[in-house]
């Protein structure tokens, strides 16, 4: 397979490495520059483009392979457990992926549920790899010591693990042993060579274990996550409060400044444009852009095959998916978001003045979205 796709672009392409998972745009010089210069060792895509279109084609899609779970979350966002049998069939997943391929999409990540509940979840990992894509996987980490063995073989680029908050309160949340049962994975996968990240759902209840949450990720050698609770799913049920913006702040804060007092590089990323975005509170933060660009660069396939665009399963509802890819193919579907998108743009004349697609490629490196991982940079007050 050869290590890098060349996708064709209208302001030019993009270049996907897949060795160090990473894509950046050309212009339409250098696009054809590294036509010559890498004949034969690029996989090129060229796309149909649709009507107003920025982009051809999505950057990454997440999919939910199934609402089936081993654990029942009090603040689940897609109502996941046991006895919940809604899933993407191995045949529907493979051509899906093959789809995907011919489009020249980088990234796949899978969600669930748990994804290990799938009854083919192994192998639609090694599908996934062997078409060339990158692989990002969230979990929670509670598995059988089978499970365990096969994940650790698996070459997934990176496994995100559920943690929300120390023993007491994580299993207060999740579900008695699960704690101590997630930790063991991560030791265990980190001991095989695994890229193991944690992330945690922030509430009142756990805010007191940041830091101590914080430093255990640093023992373990992983990157941590702080991400706000969104009142979605079994959530809405839940009478915790969105953090007031200063608490937040605060809270990144305290943990900067811990590890630059020890000399180190925080291992810590707390989304505070998320938080912002769920408090209503968007004054110190500008994420308008931010979210119209997701809009353009992700794609999410639900387990029923509901398709919307955005990368956030707590942003959906039926009345907003696209179409379904179990009675529709996934280009047609993405004709109709392109349309959405257009028609929206037409909404103020602040949209009609935007150039989106300046936007769009500003947001790669802003963000830092062309390594693989969307508010791992997390940045401040940002203008594009």
């Amino acid at each position: 397979m050869n290590r890098y796709v060349l996708r064709k672009e209208d302001f030019g392409g993009l270049i996907f490495d897949r060795e160090k998972i990473r894509y950046t745009a050309v212009d339409n010089a250098n696009f054809q520059a590294l036509l010559v210069k890498n004949e034969g060792n690029l996989d090129i895509i060229t796309n149909s483009f649709p009507v107003g279109a920025v982009i051809s084609a999505p950057t990454r899609v997440f999919l939910v392979l199934t609402k089936a779970c081993n654990l029942k979350c009090s603040y689940c966002s897609n109502d996941s457990g046991n006895g919940k049998n809604e899933k993407l069939d191995f045949d529907e997943v493979k051509a899906l992926l093959e789809e995907m391929k011919g489009m020249g999409i980088f990234e796949i990540s899978v969600n669930g549920g748990e994804p290990l509940c799938h009854p083919d979840f192994a192998r639609i990992m090694r599908l996934v790899k062997d078409l060339g894509f990158a692989l990002f996987m969230n979990t929670n980490g509670v598995y059988t010591k089978k499970q365990l063995e096969e994940l650790s073989q698996l070459d997934i680029d990176k496994i995100k693990v559920s943690i929300d908050g120390l023993k007491e309160k994580h299993d207060f949340l999740r579900g008695k042993g699960s704690f101590d049962s997630a930790i063991s994975s991560i030791r265990f996968l980190r001991s095989k060579g695994k890229n193991v990240k944690m992330n945690c759902t922030l509430q009142r209840f756990n805010l007191p274990d940041m830091l101590d949450l914080s430093k255990l990720a640093h023992e373990l050698g992983c990157e941590l996550k702080v991400a706000p609770m969104y009142p979605v799913g079994r959530a809405i049920d839940s009478a915790s409060k969105p953090l007031p913006m200063e608490e937040v702040e605060a809270l990144d804060k305290m943990i900067q400044e811990y590890w630059v007092s020890r000399g180190l590089k925080s291992n810590t990323n707390v989304a505070l444009s998320l938080f912002a975005e769920v408090a209503n509170d968007m004054t110190h933060y500008d994420g308008k852009h931010i979210n119209c660009c997701v809009h353009y660069l992700h794609l999410s396939i639900d387990s029923d095959g509901s398709v919307f665009n955005t990368g956030c399963q707590t942003h959906f509802s039926k009345e907003k998916s696209f179409g379904n890819v179990k009675k529709e193919k996934l280009r047609a579907i993405l004709e109709k978001i392109s349309a959405d998108n257009t028609s929206k743009k037409m909404l103020s004349q602040e949209c009609v003045d935007c150039n989106i697609r300046s936007k769009v490629l500003n947001y790669l490196d802003i963000t830092n979205e062309h390594h693989g991982e969307l508010w791992e940079s997390e940045r401040r007050k940002i203008h594009f």
